[in-house]
């Protein structure tokens, strides 16, 4: 989560409600970075932290559940579960990064 805090404030964006369009002023943004540069780390910022608030919220599942319960994930199981995670949200810094591009129009 401290990623995500001084992500977004090295980065400073403001979004054009009528539009869909963001405005940045932060330190990236003014040292003439691509705009590919600049959407991936926007979206590793943003992605970064959902590992970590799915391992919070799969021990707090076990500590509710019990060990006895059918529901219990094993430990195995719970690292497998994170891994995938981990390569979806890879996959979808790399799909940013490679899809991004500018409009013809902006």
């Amino acid at each position: 989560l401290v990623v995500f805090d001084v992500g977004f404030f090295l980065l400073r964006i403001y979004f054009v409600p009528p539009f869909s369009a963001f405005y940045c002023e932060g330190i990236i943004c003014r040292i003439g970075l691509e705009n590919t540069t600049l959407m991936a780390f926007l979206n590793t910022v943003i992605v970064t932290h959902f590992p970590c608030i799915l391992s919070v919220l799969v021990s707090l599942h076990q500590a509710v559940v019990g060990a006895s319960n059918k529901w219990t994930l094993p430990r195995s199981k719970q690292n497998i579960l994170t891994a995938i995670i981990i390569a979806i949200l890879v996959l979808n810094i790399i799909g940013f990064v490679f899809l991004a591009k500018d409009s013809d129009d902006a």
